[in-house]
């Protein structure tokens, strides 16, 4: 059967005995894409919404689709 021995005590330091104050290290950037976007955007600040824009999306993948169809290596089943 497991003992467990508690008659070990962990001290860790009191912060009052710290000299400074506590402070957050400064938020550093990451290299995504997005978040470059995002920092840079100054004449349009980005703005999180509950509901997406559907209809911008839309668009943008018919446009996607149209690109890719143009391409002549592009294979698609629905042609078989």
């Amino acid at each position: 059967m497991l003992h467990l021995n508690h008659s070990h005590h962990l001290h860790l330091p009191h912060m009052a005995s710290l000299r400074s104050p506590m402070a957050l290290s400064p938020v550093v950037s990451e290299p995504d894409e997005l978040i470059q976007d995002i920092e840079q955007s100054v004449e349009k600040p980005w703005e999180l919404v509950d509901m997406p824009d559907v209809q911008g999306i839309d668009q943008f993948w018919t446009g996607v689709e149209q690109d890719i169809a143009k391409d002549p290596e592009w294979f698609t089943f629905a042609n078989d």
